[in-house]
C-alpha cells in the first residue's frame, strides 16, 4: 500500500545540474520526529509504488513527480514547477535544531 508524504525540508547541494541540485528530502511524522532519505531513495520508492510525495504550497497541493535531466538522470519536481523554477528548492534546508532520524 502507498504512503503520503509531505516533504518540508531539502539539502541542496552546489551542484548545477538539475539531478544533482538536491541530495536529500525529509518531512515532519504525526508524532513530531523527522524523517530524511536521499534523492534516489525517494525516487526508488516513488517508481515502485511505496511512497507519494507532495508540497503544500500556499495552501495548494502540488504532487511530487520523478522526471529526467538532458542527460537521462532522475530526479524530483513537483507539477507546478515551471522553466527552471523548483518549488523544491525554494523549501528551508534542514533546521540545525531539528533532529533527523
Amino acid at each position: 500500500m502507498r504512503t503520503t508524504h509531505q516533504i518540508r525540508f531539502v539539502k541542496k547541494t552546489n551542484q548545477t545540474k538539475c539531478n544533482e541540485k538536491i541530495s536529500h528530502i525529509g518531512g515532519i511524522n504525526p508524532d513530531g520526529s523527522t524523517w530524511e532519505i536521499s534523492q534516489q531513495e525517494a525516487i526508488k520508492g516513488m517508481e515502485s509504488g511505496k511512497w507519494m510525495f507532495y508540497l503544500n504550497c500556499n495552501e495548494e497541493f502540488s504532487r511530487v513527480l520523478v522526471a529526467v535531466s538532458p542527460d537521462a538522470e532522475k530526479y524530483l519536481k513537483t507539477e507546478l514547477d515551471y522553466l527552471d523554477l523548483s518549488l523544491l528548492l525554494l523549501l528551508p534546508d534542514y533546521p540545525y535544531e531539528v533532529k533527523l532520524g
